[in-house]
């Protein structure tokens, strides 16, 4: 058999490699990104930026943690701020790997019950979030803001 051919442009294009967290034995700074690893050559430019991943997944994170009792993706928002910061911080990539083992087991917990089951868990999930969405309105008085035959009816029925 022959050997395959290498195409002509993959000659000149340097191999794809794995990238690999700092903390991971495996880890070389090939396995970096190039503008990243131009950044931990200089101290201070690597200082400023683990300042900017900072604070960029700490906004993220406490916009995502606000938003948790609310209707929406709250978690997923604090989940995309750890992704941020676990691109820089070791401890933070520990965490969204516990985060990670625990979601996978839940799902695994719940895919193995019966739809009995389920469905009160969907049910309890929506009653949930009704309330929250109850008690906020309640709180900033939105009611106001419907149009009159609906403000009305949402006055008299849902007690707002």
């Amino acid at each position: 058999m022959s050997e395959p051919r290498e195409r002509a442009d993959e000659g000149s294009a340097r191999p794809r490699l794995r990238r690999y967290r700092k903390s991971d034995p495996r880890y070389t700074p090939e396995h970096d990104f190039r503008w990243r690893a131009k950044i931990r050559a200089n101290p201070q430019s690597h200082f400023v930026y683990r300042w900017v991943v900072f604070g960029i997944g700490l906004v993220i994170v406490a916009t995502g943690l606000v938003l948790v009792p609310l209707p929406g993706p709250g978690w997923l928002i604090v989940i995309i701020g750890l992704l941020i910061w676990s691109s820089e911080f070791d401890r933070a990539q520990r965490l969204l790997d516990f985060v990670r083992d625990k979601l996978k087991l839940w799902n695994a917990w719940v895919m193995q019950q019966s739809w009995v089951v389920r469905a009160a868990l969907g049910l309890l999930t929506f009653a949930f979030v009704c309330a929250i969405v109850w008690v906020a309105v309640k709180v900033t008085g939105s009611v106001g803001l419907l149009p009159e035959p609906l403000e009305s009816w949402v006055r008299e029925n849902l007690r707002l």
